[in-house]
C-alpha cells in the first residue's frame, strides 16, 4: 500500500475525509505538517505502527568523510543517511540518481514495491549543496529529502519523472534556496514543499516546473516566507501556495496554465501577498487568492499588487474574503 500526505488543506480539517479521499485515488494518507519532522525516507512515521528503516548510505561517487559528504563524477544509487549534521555537495559537472528498484520501505510503500527512494536523503540540521544534476527515477523518487532545520542550495538542476516525486522536500524551520532549475512531471509532485516555520527563495534566472496535476512550484506549512524572483510554471496547481501566518514576495514570474487555482494561494488567516513581478492565470480562476475565491477563505490577510495579474477564467484576477485588504497600483 502506498502511504503519502495529499497537499493540505488547512481548514477545516477532517482526516477520516482526507483518508477516503486518499484512498480513492490509491494513496492513503500517513502525515499533516506538523510531522514533516524528519527525513521522510528516514524516519518518517507510518500511520498502522513502525518505523521505516533508513539504509546505510551508498558508496559509489558520493562518499562521506566525518560529517561532510562530496558528490563527485555519477553516481547511480544516491546517497541516504538519517546521520544529524551532515552536509553534502554535489560539485559542479556531477550526476546523482537514485536506484530505480531499491526496495526501500517508507512514507511510499512496503519493500516489495521496489521504489527507488529519494536520490539524496539527510536528517535534521543538514545541509545540501547542488551545484550538479540530480535525477529522482521512478515513483517516490524524490530529488533531495531532509530533516527539521536543515537547509538546501540548488544552483544545478533537479529532475523527476514521475508520481509523489518532489523536487525537494524539507521538514520545519527549513532554508531552502533555489539559484538552479527544479522540474518535476508527476502527480503530487511538488517542486519545493517544507514545513512549518521554514524560509524558502528563488534568485533571478530560476526556474521551476511542475508538469502535472496536483502539483504546486511552492508548497510550504504556516509562518512560510516565500520570495520568489524566477520564474515558476505550474500545470494544474498553484505557483506558490502557503498556510497561515506567511508572507510571500514575488518580484518573478509565475504562470498556472489549467484548473482553478491561483498563481499565488493563501489557505490561512494572516497571509501577506506583495507582487512586483507578474502573475498569470491562463484557463484558471484566479492569479492571486490570498484565503478565498475557490479555496478556503482566511483573515486579516493582504495582498499589495504594484506588478501586473493576469487570470483569465471568467475575468477573476484577485479573489478575497475574510477582511483581507488589498493595494492595486499596477
Amino acid at each position: 500500500m502506498v502511504v503519502f500526505g495529499l497537499p493540505p488543506r488547512r481548514r477545516p480539517y477532517d482526516p477520516q475525509a482526507r483518508a477516503r479521499a486518499a484512498r480513492r485515488v490509491g494513496i492513503a494518507m500517513f502525515a499533516r505538517w506538523p510531522l514533516l519532522a524528519a527525513p521522510l525516507w528516514g524516519a518518517a512515521v507510518l500511520l498502522g505502527g513502525g518505523a521505516s528503516m533508513i539504509p546505510g548510505p551508498a558508496r559509489a561517487d558520493c562518499q562521506r568523510d566525518g560529517a561532510t559528504v562530496t558528490c563527485t563524477g555519477v553516481d547511480n544509487d544516491g546517497f541516504r543517511n538519517a546521520t544529524g549534521g551532515l552536509q553534502l555537495t554535489v560539485t559542479p559537472g556531477a550526476t546523482v540518481r537514485n536506484a530505480p528498484s531499491a526496495g526501500f520501505d517508507g512514507y511510499c510503500g512496503n519493500a516489495e514495491d521496489n521504489l527507488g527512494g529519494p536520490t539524496i536523503s539527510l536528517g535534521n540540521n543538514t545541509s545540501v549543496n547542488n551545484q550538479g544534476f540530480l535525477y529522482g527515477f521512478g515513483i517516490c523518487g524524490v530529488g533531495i529529502d531532509v530533516g527539521n532545520a536543515a537547509s538546501v542550495a540548488n544552483s544545478g538542476a533537479i529532475f523527476t519523472n514521475q508520481a509523489l516525486a518532489f523536487g525537494i522536500v524539507a521538514g520545519n524551520r527549513a532554508n531552502i534556496v533555489n539559484n538552479g532549475s527544479i522540474t518535476t512531471e508527476g502527480t503530487f509532485s511538488h517542486g519545493i514543499w517544507v514545513g512549518n516555520d521554514s524560509r524558502v527563495e528563488t534568485g533571478v534566472g530560476s526556474s521551476i516546473t511542475t508538469l502535472d496535476a496536483a502539483a504546486n512550484g511552492i508548497l510550504t506549512g504556516d509562518r512560510a516566507t516565500v520570495i520568489n524572483a524566477g520564474r515558476i510554471d505550474a500545470t494544474a496547481n498553484s505557483g506558490i501556495e502557503v498556510g497561515a501566518g506567511s508572507a510571500v514576495t514575488n518580484s518573478g514570474n509565475i504562470t498556472v496554465t489549467t484548473g482553478q487555482i491561483g498563481a499565488i494561494r493563501g489557505t490561512g488567516d494572516n497571509i501577506s501577498i506583495t507582487n512586483r513581478g507578474v502573475l498569470s492565470a491562463i484557463n484558471s480562476q484566479v492569479s492571486v487568492n490570498p484565503g478565498g475565491g475557490v479555496m478556503i477563505a482566511g483573515a486579516n490577510s493582504s495582498f499589495d499588487n504594484a506588478g501586473s495579474v493576469t487570470g483569465s477564467y471568467a475575468g477573476l484576477a484577485i479573489t478575497a474574503s475574510g477582511n483581507t485588504t488589498i493595494l492595486n497600483s499596477g
